[in-house]
């Protein structure tokens, strides 16, 4: 039995991932264009443990979309921040 994903489904698992996770891509320190991944790849599995931010060049690389303009950090963890090194 295939199981249709609705808006309103999308906009909760969304809305879940927004709200209870660090607003940073979990690869780099991106901040803008994040998009929720689920790590097990089970659209349908939307727990808060299986649901990840990437920013939109890291979630098209897993899906084999392209490679990202940026390097590879190491994952940040929960509760930590890293800042931006400015340009000089």
């Amino acid at each position: 039995m295939v199981i249709k994903r609705t808006k309103k489904m999308v906009r909760n698992y969304r809305n879940l991932a927004f709200s209870q996770l660090p607003k940073i891509c979990v690869e780099c320190i991106e901040r803008r264009n994040l998009e929720v991944h689920h790590k097990d790849g089970n659209n349908n599995n939307n727990t808060l443990s299986n649901l990840e931010l990437r920013c939109n060049e890291h979630h098209n690389q897993i899906h084999g979309m392209g490679k990202p303009k940026r390097k590879l950090n190491k994952k940040v963890q929960p509760g930590t921040r890293q800042k931006k090194r400015k340009k000089q």
